[in-house]
């Protein structure tokens, strides 16, 4: 709970990235509020708790029950309402979904408008956790269309925020941040402190996705010390978690991991399955870039279980890219192809671009590597062009590296070589530390076979550097699993071939 927030009780949970803020109404009669915050030992202090859900969906069971029987149908709504998004909070979106229904059919028999706004809020809320995107920002234009109306500012804000998040989702950056911006200014203007943090982590997402790496580490890091000093432990969590991913993104895999660690921790005891399972599955991510796949695999069988709870489409199809990525490296080739097949129809279910674009783009990476080249080209150049239109730069970054290798392995060195330069440029530009190595290598390759050898040595050497870099940065003692990656020892063994050229 936040101080001075007696007229209305604050849900904070985790959904994927970003911590939402759900509002409930002041409730008539019993104070069903107290019921959930029992658990909380101090629940009108500043400092905000992990609460127990399974008693809480217990206590606003019988509380519906209760003002059913005595003809409160208000309190009986705010009740549903309230276990709904208990349940939310614990993955179980299909048992909220009816509680949600009976909720709205009262608000809307009695002419209520707030209560009608926070049950599509509510429907936004479910709609986003099993990865509706689309149907999620339906629902939030709905409650905020109904909050300029009423003009509450806390609810307006929040409308402001979830609205902006499903245009994020959708990949619609521009009106993502016009709308975040939005919530972002009313917070400042209204003093609400937790807002304030969350509209900064917004604003880092959208950094972050446009490759702004550092704008996007000093919204993380001021949004980490805003929560430390009000003590909101979701939001650290969240901050921790996606410091984590820059972190990895720069190539400095001790702090990424150490971050993740963090998060995960802090994650667990809350019970956020959804945190939990995006948050492995990044670092699971991160240990297979180490080539460390056992302990990304087991990391990404643990994420099975929060997964199969939450449903959510996004994080299964991730999952599954990054399963599919590992078998690859294993030789399991039609063990990839169908982690690759479940990754694409999972995504596609969730009609999220960023996420189909990332299950098509390891696919299609996958194929080449498999020695399907021909077949894969087609669907990696439309995988380049949405990735283009779509703005996201680490997505760009590996479209255009797998077409450089697809086109290599094709013979076509000029187009090759364009391709990869365009990463390259890319990379270069947002930080992007961890793939400059491979794509340098991949570069030399190329360079080599159209005979230009002073190119590749220098591409070569550059990518001897930066593998060299990236080696400070890892935990003691785990340097030799990186060494068995395949890229890394394809250019050691090189500069060990040429030890003249290489020292130049």
């Amino acid at each position: 709970m936040i101080a001075g927030a007696s007229r209305a009780s604050i849900r904070i949970t985790t959904y994927g990235t970003r911590v939402r803020t759900v509002i409930h109404a002041p409730i008539n009669a019993a104070d069903v509020r107290d019921l959930l915050f029992r658990a909380s030992p101090n629940p009108e202090t500043s400092k905000i708790t992990p609460v127990k859900y399974p008693q809480a969906l217990g206590s606003y069971g019988e509380a519906a029950a209760i003002r059913k029987k005595t003809g409160d149908e208000r309190g009986m709504a705010v009740s549903l309402k309230n276990r709904a998004s208990v349940h939310m909070a614990m993955g179980r979106f299909a048992e909220a979904e009816p509680d949600l229904g009976a909720a709205k059919a009262v608000y809307s028999r009695m002419g209520d408008r707030k209560g009608t706004a926070e049950i599509w809020n509510e429907f936004g809320t479910l709609h986003e956790g099993r990865g509706e995107y689309a149907a999620a920002r339906k629902a939030y234009q709905e409650a905020l269309r109904i909050r300029r109306e009423l003009g509450d500012d806390h609810q307006l804000a929040q409308s402001f925020d979830n609205v902006g998040y499903g245009f994020f989702l959708e990949g619609e950056y521009d009106s993502a941040f016009v709308y975040w911006q939005q919530a972002l200014d009313l917070r400042r203007k209204i003093g609400d402190r937790a807002g304030v943090v969350l509209s900064t982590q917004n604003l880092g997402f959208l950094e972050t996705v446009q490759g702004r790496f550092p704008e996007a580490m000093k919204s993380f890091l001021h949004a980490l010390e805003l929560g430390r000093e009000i003590d909101f432990t979701n939001a650290l969590a969240v901050s921790h978690g996606n410091i984590g991913l820059l972190q990895q993104y720069e190539g400095r895999y001790g702090a990424a991991l150490t971050a993740y660690g963090e998060a995960l921790k802090t994650l667990e005891t809350l019970d956020d399955r959804r945190g939990l399972a995006e948050f492995t599955i990044k670092q699971a991510q991160a240990l297979t870039e180490l080539g460390r796949l056992d302990e990304a695999e087991a990391k990404l069988q643990a994420a099975s279980v929060w997964l199969r709870q939450t449903g959510n489409r996004e994080r299964l199809a991730d999952q599954q890219v990054a399963l599919g990525e590992i078998y690859v490296l294993q030789g399991q080739a039609q063990a990839a192809r169908e982690a690759f097949g479940r990754a694409v129809e999972q995504a596609r279910a969730s009609h999220s671009r960023a996420a189909i674009l990332r299950a098509e783009i390891a696919k299609g990476a996958a194929r080449v590597s498999l020695g399907e080249a021909a077949a894969a080209l087609p669907e990696i150049e439309a995988a380049l062009r949405a990735a283009d239109a779509l703005g996201d730069v680490v997505l760009r970054i590996r479209a255009a590296e797998a077409l450089g290798e697809a086109q290599l392995q094709l013979g076509r060195l000029r187009l090759a070589e364009g391709s990869v330069r365009r990463a390259l440029k890319v990379a270069e530009r947002s930080g992007f530390e961890a793939g400059l190595y491979r794509l340098q290598a991949t570069l030399g390759r190329i360079l080599e076979k159209g005979g230009d050898a002073g190119g590749a040595a220098l591409a070569y050497r550059d990518s001897s550097r930066r593998i060299a870099r990236l080696r400070e940065g890892l935990p003691p003692g785990q340097g030799a699993a990186f060494e068995r990656v395949a890229a890394v020892r394809e250019v050691e063994s090189w500069v060990a071939a040429h030890p003249d050229t290489a020292a130049r």
